[in-house]
């Protein structure tokens, strides 16, 4: 407990909280001679709040306003104040915060015409917290969450909540270019060059799995047109209706005149260049690249996943992909055999309508809101083993992984030709 001779001292106090003492979050509170110590809620907390990288049309108060309620009660926000202004860098916005719920890092902007844009939060005057769970107090090697414990067991990093979320700290940010990210990129050729580049250096077993797979995302991963500033004409998959999506030159044109697609577009970007599209390429081909669509917008180049409505990668089409490849197979006998099997019915149901192709499914998950509990459901089986899941997704708004609670069960049955269904 605290106490002032002077009034502006106290205001002085008040005004510029939160304080941290030895690294520690110190909460304060205001309160009456009349009322016991024991009634005073100490279950919140505020903090000024910086919201980086918002686009100038949503820096209203209202919405910055709306914007601060993601991370609790929002409060004020001073779009006036130092830092604060409508063209900087940053708004600033006031948020009483629950302190038994972890930190909000940030939340993704949709936009119209315009890919998901991550806005990432910063918090003034933030002490110690856990880079595991995200909760003030205490940090990830005294951390009571035992999935963090499991993480940290393994040398596991963290890397969802961090020193990034500090406001007077700029390291390592998720999408930040930074020299983090660059040593990443340079390590493990994540670049448009990545489905024809061989690394033979010392990978992850992670990054291994994903080098085993790069024919299926050749067979499907297209990059889609944005400024075309990233996209190599002659080794980039580019063109989504050419077959190998990489188009040849013609035999009397030079490729090196032209080296990524921007440079086969218009002076304004607003069109082809067809002159440039009959020098360097057949008349099919120029064809398939009119189809393509200019987006209106300067935007930045993307991978797409050609084979779904959306563009977005998911599972169940590489699944099918792979299997539209593969060599047929008796489906009607395997759905038999699994009626066969010593599973529970709903086991049974789930395997059948897998190999029916009937289990219903989304190519890109919505979160749920705060009062919905989300259950995701999986199998997978194989000539000598077979497994279902069954992950429950707690209601907090953006759970880390080790809030994750799975149960997995084993079943073994002795069918080797179920292997085909997945």
């Amino acid at each position: 407990m605290f106490s002032f001779k002077h009034e502006a001292n106290v205001r002085r106090a008040w005004d510029r909280r939160p304080w941290t003492v030895k690294g520690e979050h110190l909460i304060l509170k205001r309160f009456c001679s009349d009322i016991s110590v024991s009634e005073v809620d100490f279950s919140t907390t505020e903090f000024w709040i910086q919201i980086h990288g918002l686009p100038l049309n949503r820096r209203s108060k209202e919405n910055v306003l709306k914007i601060g309620s993601i991370a609790g009660k929002a409060l004020d926000t001073n779009l006036v104040g130092p830092g604060s202004g409508i063209l900087s860098k940053c708004v600033r916005v006031r948020v009483e915060m629950d302190i038994s719920c972890p930190l909000v890092p940030g939340f993704p902007l949709e936009r119209d015409h315009l890919p998901v844009l991550w806005i990432p939060f910063k918090f003034e005057k933030l002490g110690n917290f856990c880079f595991g769970c995200g909760m003030l107090g205490h940090d990830h090697r005294n951390c009571q969450d035992k999935g963090v414990q499991v993480l940290l067991s393994e040398g596991v990093n963290f890397g969802f909540f961090g020193k990034w979320l500090r406001a007077d700290n700029d390291e390592f940010q998720p999408g930040k270019d930074c020299l983090c990210v660059n040593v990443l990129r340079e390590k493990y050729k994540i670049r448009n060059n990545w489905l024809t580049h061989s690394y033979s250096g010392h990978a992850s077993p992670f990054w291994k799995s994903l080098l085993g797979i790069k024919h299926l995302f050749s067979k499907a991963a297209c990059i889609l047109l944005g400024n075309g500033d990233s996209i190599r004409i002659w080794s980039d998959p580019w063109i989504p209706d050419l077959p190998g999506f990489i188009p040849s030159p013609k035999v009397d044109a030079n490729p090196d005149l032209a080296l990524v697609v921007s440079q086969l577009l218009s002076s304004d970007h607003s069109r082809w260049d067809i002159p440039k599209l009959n020098y360097f390429f057949e008349e099919p081909v120029v064809d398939l690249i009119m189809k393509i669509p200019i987006p209106l917008y300067q935007t930045e180049d993307s991978w797409s996943w050609i084979v779904t409505n959306s563009g977005s990668f998911s599972v169940k089409s590489a699944y099918w992909l792979c299997r539209a490849a593969a060599t047929p197979s008796n489906i009607d006998a395997i759905r038999g055999q699994i009626w066969k099997t010593k599973l529970h019915e709903r086991h049974r149901m789930h395997l059948w309508r897998i190999a029916a192709n009937v289990l219903p499914s989304k190519e890109v998950w919505i979160p749920p809101s705060r009062l919905d509990i989300k259950i995701n459901v999986d199998a997978a089986v194989g000539p000598r083993f077979s497994a279902i899941a069954a992950v429950l997704l707690s209601n907090l708004a953006m759970p880390p992984p080790w809030r994750i609670k799975s149960l997995c069960a084993d079943l073994s049955f002795g069918s080797s030709s179920l292997s085909s269904i997945i």
